[in-house]
């Protein structure tokens, strides 16, 4: 999701459309990579039922 899209609830509505796709083809368990993710965005995903299960840290790097 580009940042600046962030917060439109275009992330939401993007989660929700294909979780009922899924669900409408008969899926029963989706997962999820996300990266860099907000502590805002990591509750919009609780809220709909998703959990983390792993959780692996970024680090930036730059060139030296």
């Amino acid at each position: 999701m580009r940042p600046d899209l962030r917060h439109t609830g275009l992330r939401r509505a993007l989660l929700l459309s294909v979780c009922q796709a899924a669900r409408a083809a008969g899926a029963v368990h989706m997962q999820l990579d996300a990266w860099g993710d907000t502590d805002a965005e990591r509750a919009e995903d609780e809220a709909l039922g998703l959990s983390v299960k792993i959780e692996t840290p970024i680090y930036s790097s730059m060139p030296l």
